[in-house]
């Protein structure tokens, strides 16, 4: 990914200016925690605050959602601040060799004087010449509460970039069992793929023509002809709705059918069960029964015939 040079920076300030209405603004920048599988020997080195190991990328993000500037490879239990000053990024940003335009008038502020170009970030990342957060507190006054709308509208757009490199890759979704090397060159890769995809859905024309009316009247006269049109599919995807919740009423008669004969047939199986082993039990007691009695009758007469031998 290469470095921004001069152009490119007023290129991207002018885009958060026509876009985001944020003048002199190179670019959002916000980090993301990588998960990662827990390195060998690396105590609690990549350990952050959400009790799993990770890498952070830190990104700088322009008014399109591509990634400008990014710095993967801080340790997982670092700050914001810590990342960016421990960054390559950071420190080009501090001896200003980032080849940043020089500092302009903001139109409509003129009695401002010039002022310089800046990075929009949150309330982590240290207030310098080049990088703006927005006022801390709550009590504030209404110019500096306009202030931190317009900044935080601004600074959305790399939350809505990592929202979107999340959802198109999986590995942001799981951990990384791969060494943090290896990860590192991932996640970088990654970022380029998402330029690259982004480059080309940019700039697309929508599918549907928007005409443009010079006159009221022809506008009137085609928003009339389009409902005029709009009836006829109305009407049909009313008889299709129709349509649809009779069959919807037909298949629920159905399946409550089908229910009912089905719990009638569970019923009467169990019932036959219940018949079949309650007869079972008591042909097994009748017969037990008998066998006793049997059993007494001819001890009683073996008994009886030994007396008789005896006597």
């Amino acid at each position: 990914m290469p470095v921004p040079q001069m152009e490119d920076w007023r290129a991207i300030a002018a885009g958060f200016q026509e876009r985001w209405n944020f003048p002199n603004c190179f670019g959002a920048i916000d980090w993301k925690h990588v998960v990662i599988q827990a390195p060998a020997n690396s105590g609690s080195l990549y350990f952050n605050y959400k009790s799993t190991h990770s890498l952070v990328l830190l990104a700088v993000v322009d008014a399109q959602y591509l990634f400008r500037v990014v710095d993967v490879g801080g340790f997982g239990r670092s700050s914001d601040s810590g990342s960016l000053l421990n960054s390559a990024f950071g420190e080009s940003l501090r001896d200003g060799s980032l080849q940043l335009p020089p500092d302009t008038v903001i139109p409509g502020a003129e009695r401002l004087g010039l002022l310089p170009h800046v990075f929009v970030g949150d309330e982590a990342f240290p207030l310098l010449d080049n990088l703006l957060h927005p006022f801390p507190g709550r009590h504030l006054t209404r110019e500096r509460k306009m202030f931190n709308y317009c900044l935080s509208r601004a600074r959305l757009v790399v939350e809505c970039a990592f929202g979107i490199l999340s959802s198109q890759w999986g590995m942001f979704r799981r951990v990384i069992t791969t060494s943090p090397e290896v990860a590192e060159l991932c996640v970088k890769a990654v970022c380029v793929l998402h330029n690259f995809l982004r480059r080309k859905t940019i700039g697309k024309q929508s599918c549907t023509p928007i005409a443009e009316y010079t006159d009221e009247a022809t506008h009137t006269l085609h928003c009339q002809n389009a409902l005029s049109n709009l009836r006829p599919n109305v009407l049909d995807i009313s008889m299709l709705t129709l349509k649809t919740s009779k069959f919807a009423c037909q298949c629920t008669e159905k399946d409550s059918d089908q229910r009912r004969v089905s719990a009638a047939e569970k019923d009467s199986d169990q019932r036959r069960v219940s018949v079949a082993e309650k007869d079972s039990d008591q042909r097994r007691v009748s017969a037990a029964e008998k066998d006793s009695d049997q059993l007494r009758v001819s001890a009683a007469e073996k008994d009886s015939d030994q007396r008789r031998r005896f006597s």
